[in-house]
């Protein structure tokens, strides 16, 4: 009988540099989207689920669901640290901003 080996292939490590210009560019991506709804269909959208939902959580989970498949296609190539920094950078981020733009539409002169 003969014994099938598997197959084990060397995985290399991302480097610092690629991971920070894919986090650097998940966070444009979901700035970009951001603003883009709030200016153009946020309120349509708010009409149908509520500000709250429309402004806070999409917002959110637009950031997250690319972080997140990019954590789960490269799961093997990237080190704990940049799996972390790469859901939770631009997850503060977006948080960050979503604060000032509720901020700046509380408190600033229209």
């Amino acid at each position: 009988m003969q014994v099938l080996q598997g197959v084990i292939r060397k995985v290399s490590i991302m480097n610092k540099l690629a991971a920070a210009v894919i986090i650097v560019l998940v966070s444009i991506y979901g700035l970009g989207f951001t603003c883009c709804h709030y200016v153009y269909t946020g309120d349509t959208v708010a009409n149908y689920t509520g500000y709250f939902v429309s402004l806070v959580v999409l917002p959110m989970i637009w950031i997250m669901v690319p972080s997140s498949v990019i954590v789960t296609i490269k799961r093997h190539t990237l080190t704990k640290i940049q799996k972390w920094f790469l859901v939770m950078a631009p997850a503060t981020i977006q948080v960050v901003f979503i604060g000032l733009t509720f901020w700046a539409f509380q408190y600033a002169q229209h």
